[in-house]
């Protein structure tokens, strides 16, 4: 029996099982730098008792390599930018944390996407940030933000001698491997009326949508709304609000004080398993004897490739840095920069179907309708497909 790393239970069972997934998800610069493997068989357990998700035989070595050197490509501010919308609001209108705090800490604050908003439309707050990716992090220094370039732990929190008023993290959580150390790194940092604001992809979402979106290698768990809220109690953080974004993320606000919430129950996950057979029919029929786009030089672009065995003739990113990259196993593929391909391609877009493996559809569907793209456009990540 697999014990569940969220509250003990050996209650568990497998809900989806994933073949010879890639390991490097985002384009690098130099393949050869990088030695196998490159692919991994992926399962993912459910906790009966809690309700939570977690992959199965975790190599943390492989996964702490790619957070500090092969992780996530700086984007242009312009793009890719629904999920800091949504986060935004929901800090401004949901929970309305701004009007009584002065410091703020971002874990895993990428380039400082979040943290320019918020210096933006906060310029008083005192602002600061850990982050574990060289690339990334050296963007947010250049910046002007306090960035601590490391793994936010214990040891490493103990660094920062005065406590946080707001402490938050999006698409932190589901990648930890110790929770006992994480959540002292909070307690080394906290107060007694410091905020915690966690935003990670949600298991009951995911489930009644059927989107595998949140299930690869570098996502160690999938958190239901109850499993997160168990987890939290356990060092003593308490869930007073919570809401579930268009795009399946959970956004919740925890405070130190207990709270009494109504929390929904995961309904049926075992059904997850026949997402890649219900959609391969799908994508075979749209793709019938036309070239094909990818949309999405990430990680969901790669496992569409690797789920249903495509070739694409060209994958597009709206950015640029990613332009000439390689996947890690899949040399053969050819990124290029998406406006550029769209004013070349669009008189004959009819000939074309764009499959917009990213969680930035609704931005990329957009883009191409104005521009007046009139092939088919193709969203994989749940049944229904446009």
């Amino acid at each position: 029996m697999i014990t569940c790393p969220v509250c003990s239970s050996q209650k568990t069972k497998e809900i989806l099982s994933l073949h010879r997934q890639p390991i490097y998800q985002h384009p690098v610069s130099n393949v050869q730098n990088i030695e196998k493997p490159y692919f991994k068989d992926l399962v993912y357990l459910f906790c009966n008792q809690c309700e939570h998700s977690f992959q199965k035989d975790v190599d943390i070595s492989v996964l702490e390599k790619i957070y500090k050197d092969y992780y996530y490509t700086p984007r242009p501010p312009d793009i890719g930018v629904q999920f800091q919308n949504d986060f935004m609001k929901a800090l401004i209108e949901r929970f309305d944390v701004f009007s009584s705090i002065n410091s703020i800490l971002e874990v895993g604050c990428s380039s400082g996407e979040i943290l320019t908003h918020i210096a933006k439309t906060f310029p008083d707050k005192m602002l600061a940030g850990f982050e574990p990716s060289r690339e990334t992090a050296q963007k947010a220094i250049e910046s002007g933000f306090v960035i601590y370039q490391e793994f936010f732990t214990s040891m490493t929190s103990q660094k920062i001698k005065k406590p946080f008023d707001l402490i938050f993290h999006r698409h932190v959580i589901e990648h930890v491997f110790e929770f006992e150390d994480f959540f002292e790194a909070h307690k080394n940092i906290s107060h007694g009326n410091t905020r915690l604001i966690i935003e990670t992809p949600c298991l009951n979402w995911a489930i009644e949508n059927l989107s595998i979106a949140p299930f690869h290698i570098e996502h160690v768990h999938v958190f239901s709304i109850q499993s997160l809220t168990r987890l939290l109690e356990k060092y003593n953080w308490y869930l007073k609000d919570y809401m579930i974004t268009f795009q399946g993320n959970m956004i919740g606000l925890f405070i130190q004080k207990e709270c009494n919430r109504s929390i929904p129950e995961v309904e049926n996950p075992l059904k997850l398993n026949g997402w890649i057979k219900k959609n391969k029919k799908i994508i075979e029929m749209a793709i019938k004897g036309k070239k094909l786009a990818l949309w999405g030089a990430g990680a969901g672009g790669i496992r569409i490739v690797n789920s249903f065995n495509l070739r694409p003739d060209i994958v597009v990113d709206s950015n640029p840095e990613k332009a000439g990259k390689k996947f890690v196993g899949y040399e053969y593929l050819e990124i290029v920069e998406a406006n550029p391909w769209i004013k070349k391609e669009r008189e004959n877009s009819k000939l074309w179907v764009v499959i917009v493996a990213s969680t930035f559809y609704e931005e990329i569907y957009q883009c191409l309708k104005i521009s007046g793209w009139e092939g088919e456009i193709v969203q994989p990540y749940s049944i229904s497909l446009r």
